[in-house]
């Protein structure tokens, strides 16, 4: 992460500075013309993401079960196949993108053949049970593999050749996929995250390997330069988030019981529009988890998981300060509400609130029209009875979509 967001001159005091930090970029750039780079570096975030949230992860149901328990859905049966149709849709319709039919079938064929293989490899390898209970083939999302996998065509087939709408488009019928097997309790977090993954690498492989035998022939149009950012300006985006949470403060229940948390868990969707090189307006919907112990006396016991949720706005700050990546920061205040918890004797009763929370964060493009960002959140709010205040920390990442990425430059 520290060499994928400070890949540029971040304005050095010195002589030394300033030639360890050319070094670096020269370093980079060189990087950034090998094939195994150009082959893994969007779907990389996203396998090693899956992988590293293989445990700690799957507590992400938790937000799940709290807020949308009896959800179900079978609408990601369908929406998997959602961008391959959109796929040869726009192929058939008579609009010419990157491939020949030879060659697009090809390239189709090579990529889920790879796709099936390392996703049932991995799946029967780990036999991970699903949150469900039904079946022990939960990890990777076979779904979600095949959704990215042609949603990663679509953007190397019209995308990159046309317009990035078509990408856009490709990758939210994906993103619906992933949400929804989630919802529908047949995936954790890590597994869709990991199909995601799996399924770009897939596709990237399957055009490595096209290339390899076709080389120049059936390319019928060569790709636009929609690629480029003005990092000078802000992107405008709406995406997803996820991240852990911890609450700074304790819970009094009563004069000689409190709640103490350990990390939780959060996910949300926000968005941000910016009016100049600096300064935006945006939005974020949160819905968080928190695990608590029932603190008594010189005792504890595990307690209730409290659960809660915030809609705030207010303005962003965006800064260029590498020729890669911006940096800024949020004040944000809004609406919140606890949710009810009764555990033995006590209870806390559902209470409304005044959000305020202000952020900090670094975004970086992955590729068109795609936006990673990570953050850390300070959050205070204040509830109709004083005494179940929170203060929290809350830290993770986000995709986004770029809105400004609407025609070529």
């Amino acid at each position: 992460m520290l060499l994928f967001f400070t890949a540029g001159t971040i304005y050095p005091q010195n002589a030394t500075m300033q030639k360890m930090f050319l070094k670096h970029q020269q370093l980079l750039d060189t990087l950034k013309t090998k094939n195994i780079y150009k082959t893994t570096y969007v779907a990389a975030p996203f396998i090693l993401s899956g992988i590293i949230l293989y445990n700690s992860g799957k507590k992400f149901q938790d937000l799940r079960d709290e807020f949308a328990p009896k959800f179900s859905r079978g609408w990601d049966d369908y929406i998997q196949y959602s961008s391959t149709l959109m796929l040869y849709g726009i192929k058939i319709g008579g609009i010419k993108g990157r491939s020949s039919w030879r060659r697009l079938l090809t390239t189709h064929a090579l990529s889920a053949v790879t796709m099936a293989v390392l996703v049932n490899g991995i799946k029967y390898t780990v036999q991970e049970p699903r949150p469900n209970g039904h079946g022990n083939d939960s990890y990777p999302s076979g779904h979600t593999a095949l959704a990215f996998m042609s949603a990663n065509m679509v953007h190397h087939e019209f995308g990159l050749t046309i317009s990035p709408w078509y990408s856009i488009g490709a990758y939210s019928l994906a993103t619906a996929t992933a949400i929804m097997r989630g919802l529908n309790n047949k995936h954790y977090l890590p597994d869709v995250v990991l199909g995601a993954g799996i399924g770009i690498l897939s596709t990237e492989l399957g055009y490595l390997f096209s290339d390899i035998i076709f080389r120049e022939k059936g390319i019928l149009m060569p790709n636009k330069d929609f690629g480029f950012v003005d990092i000078d300006r802000p992107t405008s985006f709406v995406g997803l988030t996820i991240g852990f949470n911890k609450l700074l403060n304790n819970i009094p229940i009563t004069s000689s019981v409190k709640l103490r948390s350990s990390w939780g868990n959060t996910s949300g969707v926000e968005g941000a529009y910016y009016f100049n090189k600096h300064w935006g307006f945006g939005a974020n919907a949160s819905a968080y988890t928190a695990p608590t112990n029932v603190v008594l006396g010189n005792s504890s016991f595990t307690g209730p998981d409290l659960a809660w949720y915030s809609i705030v706005v207010g303005p962003y700050y965006s800064i260029h300060v590498t020729n890669f990546c911006r940096f800024g920061g949020k004040l944000n205040a809004g609406y919140s509400r606890l949710l009810e918890r009764n555990f033995n004797d006590y209870t806390i009763a559902s209470t409304k609130g005044l959000n305020l929370a202000t952020g900090i964060f670094i975004e970086q493009h992955i590729t068109q029209g795609m936006l990673l960002k990570l953050y850390a959140n300070l959050e205070k709010t204040f509830f109709g009875e004083s005494r179940f205040n929170l203060f929290n920390v809350v830290s993770g990442a986000s995709v986004s979509l770029d809105l400004g990425v609407t025609s070529s430059r």
